[in-house]
């Protein structure tokens, strides 16, 4: 069985945020993840294109995974009209699985995602589904973070 690792989680909740095909909006994805390994596991080539465009991201926080200009401005008004013309911004966190299984992993993406909220109008942290406990659902309703929980299918080459 394969390890669902970090490029594949937010490949695919890129894919499922901003949907090829549909109304405009832009993701770029941090640099770090221009790489064919990720520990010592393959990232295929399919993967990394789907990650792309891909350059260096800095905020004041650091570094998120990936930002995201959703194209319906819409989905994310309130009851109240809102007067800003601009789209809002997002930032996605991801974390995957590795050699050495971290059980805080999730409440770092959680948590990592809530720092970049000072300069982004939402945060994602992007997880493996059966990684994300009650605990952490009840910690991302605290911050105001929404999760993305990918249910990629596992084979023996990620």
């Amino acid at each position: 069985m394969g390890v669902l690792i970090e490029p594949n989680v937010l490949a695919e909740a890129k894919d499922f945020l901003l949907p090829s095909g549909g109304d405009r909006g832009f993701v770029v994805v941090d640099s770090q993840f221009k790489t064919d390994t990720w520990g010592h596991h393959p990232v295929k080539e399919s993967v990394r294109s789907r990650l792309e465009p891909i350059n260096t991201l800095q905020m004041a926080d650091g570094s998120p995974d990936a930002i995201l200009a959703p194209p319906k401005a819409e989905t994310y008004h309130g009851a109240v009209e809102d007067t800003v013309s601009a789209l809002p911004l997002a930032v996605i966190e991801a974390k995957g699985e590795t050699e050495h299984p971290n059980q805080n992993a999730t409440r770092v993406a959680i948590t990592q995602a809530h720092g970049h909220l000072p300069e982004a109008n939402i945060g994602f942290a992007a997880v493996p589904n059966d990684k994300i406990s009650q605990n952490d659902r009840a910690l991302a309703r605290e911050l105001n973070i929404s999760t993305s929980q990918s249910r990629l299918v596992r084979t023996s080459a990620c």
